[in-house]
């Protein structure tokens, strides 16, 4: 199965253990990544341009490369709400720049960070982390460690080829997914091919659950020793 994208953006920085990659997509509405998104294989797309970044690294970067981070960047013009007083220049770009504050996951490292961000100081205004007063990240930091971007990235590669054999063997059953109080069909420009309706018997949705992130790393630390077992 060969799949074909762009990246919109890598940069890569050196740290003491290595070159770290940092994967960016940029889009025009907000979005976010969470673990049971990742873990349902509804977006997987951040994780495989990484994957990729990684395997060329060499090509990209010069050097083997380490995972840093994998962010969605809201191109946007945002709107600065006041009470009335007008900020200064000084304010004024700080609240744009946590407006755009971009959104994802970055490994669990202080130095990465500060590669990222080198006037963090609490709550970082360009990236999901907050560093406490001792310069360690805090519990409020959206963060993996070096084994768990390792994970994702096995499950991600697992997830894809699953979806590319269900599609040479056939599968095409209307099976639209609710996660909590979304519909995959909210956002679906296939509706007028679908003509899926609860109405109709035998239509019904494919439900998710939300899983705590606890569960998903055992389960996807169990699929990764079964792996290496067979």
């Amino acid at each position: 199965m060969t799949l074909a994208g762009r990246i919109d953006r890598i940069d890569a920085a050196e740290g003491e253990s290595g070159v770290y990659l940092r994967v960016i997509d940029y889009k025009s509405a907000r979005m976010t990544i969470r673990l049971c998104d990742i873990y349902h294989g509804l977006k997987l797309q951040l994780l495989a341009y990484l994957d990729v970044a990684l395997e060329h690294a060499l090509t990209l970067a010069g050097a083997e490369g380490l995972p840093g981070a994998v962010l969605y960047f809201r191109l946007d013009d945002p709107f600065v709400k006041t009470d009335g007083r007008v900020p200064d220049q000084a304010e004024l770009k700080k609240r744009i720049l946590r407006e755009l504050r971009m959104t994802g996951l970055i490994l669990a490292d202080p130095e990465v960070v500060r590669l990222m961000d080198g006037e963090v100081e609490g709550d970082s205004d360009l990236v999901p982390v907050h560093i406490k007063k001792d310069g360690e990240i805090g519990a409020r930091s959206a963060v993996l460690t070096s084994e768990q971007f390792e994970l994702l990235r096995h499950y991600m590669r697992y997830q894809l080829a699953s979806a590319g054999s269900e599609i040479m063997d056939g599968v095409v059953e209307i099976s639209p997914y609710r996660l909590g109080a979304f519909r995959s069909c909210q956002h679906c420009s296939f509706k007028p091919v679908c003509q899926f309706d609860l109405l109709v018997e035998g239509n019904e949705y494919r439900l998710l659950h939300q899983e705590r992130d606890g569960v998903i790393w055992s389960r996807l630390a169990g699929q990764g020793e079964d792996d290496k077992n067979e």
